[in-house]
Order: C-alpha cells, then structure tokens, then sequence
C-alpha cells in the first residue's frame, strides 16, 4: 500500500524536511537513551561472564545492531556482541544475549496483549465468535506462560539442562533472580523510550489521535511486527500500523513515513556506527 512510496522523490523531499522538525530532534536525542538503556543491560548480563565496560557493553550492542541489520530476524545480533567480548566460553555468551532479548520480548507481548484483547473483545479483528475466543484464550495462555517463565526460569533451566545445552544455559541458571528482575525493568523503560519515540513521529506526521489511542497504536503494532517472522525490518511494521491507524482517518502515506523514519534513526544509524566499530574507523582521523 504506502510502502509503494517509501523511494519516491517525494518521500525523500519530505525526509529532508523533517530532519529540522523539533519533535524529529526530540526522537534522535531519546535514541541514544534507548540504546544506552540496552547496553545497560548487556553490561549487566556481560559482566557475568568477564568484567564489562559501559562503553564495551555499548560497542557490542552497536555491533550487534549492525551485524542484525544484514541477516534475516536479527540473529546476527548475537554474533556481533559476542564479537566484542574476550571469553573462550562463547555458548554462554549465547545464553546471555538470549535473556536480554526475550526479556524486551515478553515486554513487547506483554504491552500488546492488553491491545490485542480490546481489539478481539470489540471485534475489531475478526467477526466470528469462535475465532475471538480462540484467540483470546490463545493471547491470555500466552501471557500466563510467560510470566511462569520468568518466575521459574531457574527451575526451567535445570529440565532442559543435559550435556548439550549445559554451556548455553549455565549463564542463565547464574543470573540471579534480582538481576533478572532489573533486566526485564530496563527492558520496560526501553520500551517507553521506543513507544515514545514512535508516537512523537506519528504525531509529527500529522496523525492526531488522543494519546491512548497513539499508544494503544504503537502497543499492537510492537506485538505483530514480534510475532510475526520477517526477512526484514520494514514492512510488517508499516502494514500493521496502517491497519489499526485507518480506522481513525489516518494518512496511510504519514503512517509509512512515520513507520520508515523509525526505522532510519533506531536501526539504521546505530548500524552505521557499529560498522565503524567493527572496522575500527575514526571519524576524526
């Protein structure tokens, strides 16, 4: 649909524009809190493996961003952390990359989950009684599963323990229980500071609906674009905004371009710093 304009003249002459807008600014400034936060936490979970910097914490997850931008569903967000650390014992590096994702992860699901089920209570999904309440069953296990995951995470870890998967979760049976609290409380204020980032460009963009709405919005479209596998980081994204956001007569031109420059500032300049890390570029040299 709008993604037919994301190459267009049009859309780069728009690009340019919004580059000086204030709340565009606003949205660059909030990303370095939002990737200093997730380094934060790769320090946090690093540093049980070997002594961690914030600033080696902050160049593998750079790193990690950019080697994720090249390869399909992110996974090469593992190689590049694991890149920037010292230690011999790679599988539980693995495994500490792993908590930091599925902690943003059951975060994204559960914030989403709440949307979805309003959106599947008001039929705004489907119209058949069945498929609401399959899906909503579907939704409410779902959440359930995951908070007994991180309640009993250790207890998980010591069933699927065996002499193949022992190095990859030793580092989470180590991870202790206030630790992993702070992690998935990092990864809730890295998800505001996303959120709002999201909403600002929307909001920029000339989509004017009540901030809960915005929010609500942003919520579904986090969710769909998790569960979802794609090849790319676009597209999902831009499709699901545009679903929930036409219901109030939004500009599906403005959702796209919202949706992309996100895209731009969040993903595709930390990717072009984490290549200059990885080559060891200077800019001042």
């Amino acid at each position: 649909m709008g993604n037919k304009h994301i190459l267009t003249t049009q859309f780069y002459a728009q690009l340019l524009t919004a580059i000086g807008h204030p709340l565009v600014l606003l949205v660059c400034i909030l990303l370095i809190l939002n990737w200093g936060i997730e380094a934060w936490k790769w320090k946090i979970l690093a540093s049980n493996i070997e002594p961690t910097t914030f600033y080696q914490a902050l160049s593998g997850v750079f790193t990690g961003v950019c080697f994720g931008f090249i390869t399909p569903h992110g996974i090469g967000d593992y190689a590049g952390r694991i890149l920037q650390l010292q230690t011999n014992e790679r599988l539980q590096a693995l495994g500490a990359v792993f908590v930091s994702r599925i902690a943003q992860l059951f975060v994204t699901l559960i914030a989403g989950s709440g949307v979805l089920i309003y959106m599947i209570y008001n039929e705004q999904i489907s119209t058949s009684a069945l498929i609401n309440h399959t899906l909503m069953t579907f939704v409410l296990l779902t959440n359930i599963a995951l908070v007994l995951v991180f309640f009993y995470y250790k207890q998980i870890v010591q069933l699927i323990k065996n002499k193949y998967t022992k190095p990859f979760v030793k580092i989470i049976a180590q991870t202790h229980s206030r630790q992993m609290w702070g992690i998935l409380l990092l990864s809730a204020l890295r998800y505001g500071v996303f959120a709002t980032q999201y909403m600002l460009l929307l909001y920029d963009a000339g989509i004017t609906c009540p901030i809960a709405t915005l929010a609500a919005g942003v919520a579904f479209v986090f969710i769909v674009k998790s569960i979802i596998p794609t090849f790319f980081d676009i597209g999902i994204r831009e499709a699901a905004a545009i679903y929930f956001f036409s219901a109030y007569a939004a500009s599906a031109d403005s959702i796209v371009f919202a949706s992309v420059l996100l895209w731009l500032i969040n993903i595709v300049l930390p990717s072009i710093v984490g290549a200059l890390m990885i080559f060891r570029i200077r800019l001042l040299a």
